[in-house]
Parts: structure tokens; C-alpha cells; sequence
């Protein structure tokens, strides 16, 4: 299992390399999504731990959502 994982991270970073080289807008245009998915799961726990915070939700729903940051 542990193998497979390491397979599949090995191909993913080949096929950046070759995206990068290929076309550098692409691999750009990747980077900034990424960032932006960042900023938007960092804005969610933010405003759950918040809301948990006032006692307006559950803390298992708090726990689940900040688990997939």
C-alpha cells in the first residue's frame, strides 16, 4: 500500500515537471488555484470554530469539517 502511495506521489511530480516545461501558464494558473482553495479552507475553519465558538454548532460538525484542511 505504502508503495503505490509513493508510485502515484512519483508520477505527480513527473507529470509537474512536464506541465511546467510544457506550459508554464497551465502550472501557473494550477499554483494560483491552489492558493485560492488554501485561502477558502482557512476562511471555513476559521468561521466554524467562530460559530462553534458562540455555541451555534455542534462541535462533532466543527470536527469533521476542520479535519479536511
Amino acid at each position: 500500500m505504502l508503495l503505490d502511495w509513493a508510485h502515484q506521489g512519483l508520477e505527480d511530480q513527473l507529470l509537474g515537471i512536464a506541465v511546467a516545461k510544457e506550459r508554464p501558464d497551465l502550472e501557473d494558473e494550477k499554483n494560483k488555484l491552489i492558493i485560492q482553495a488554501s485561502g477558502f479552507w482557512l476562511t471555513l475553519g476559521v468561521v466554524l470554530s467562530a460559530l462553534s465558538h458562540q455555541g451555534r454548532l455542534f462541535m462533532p460538525v466543527v470536527h469533521v469539517a476542520v479535519q479536511h484542511i
